[in-house]
């Protein structure tokens, strides 16, 4: 019943910001970095506890994966707020790359595939956050 209310809480807030990207609006950075990855909440902690289920419930695995896939499509339309608009280009293309991989492997019920997709795109945020991201006030 917890895992449900979660599931429920964390689609209510990530709702909005991909029906705007999906409708063709960009979303801001912050806000698909806040969707996607800020806390326990995060649909990066949703996936990551779907993976580790012992049953995966593969629909809504693949449903978490694709706010992946539309909003990582909409990081390269923002510009950097500090850097190299080609090196944003860049890390905004691996990005998407590595969300359309988890949701090919969510298409693909390939579970080791899905953890070696959230592998590579949490090994890409510190390169991402050192070019671009502006220090904390």
């Amino acid at each position: 019943m917890k895992k449900s209310w979660l599931i429920l809480a964390v689609v209510a807030v990530a709702v909005p910001v991909v029906a705007a990207a999906s409708q063709g609006e960009t979303p801001k950075i912050k806000d698909v970095m806040a969707k996607l990855h800020k806390g326990s909440k995060s649909q990066s902690a949703v996936l990551k506890a779907q993976a580790e289920a012992k049953t995966p419930d593969w629909d809504a695995i693949g449903k978490t994966t694709k706010d992946f896939v539309i909003l990582g499509a909409a990081l390269e339309k923002n510009d950097p707020p500090q850097g190299e608009k080609a090196s944003w280009k860049k890390l905004a293309d691996k990005y998407f790359g590595d969300a359309k991989a988890l949701d090919d492997a969510a298409s693909a019920h390939d579970i080791e595939a899905l953890k070696a997709a959230q592998k590579s795109m949490n090994a890409s945020c510190k390169a991402c956050h050192t070019a671009h991201r502006p220090p904390a006030k």
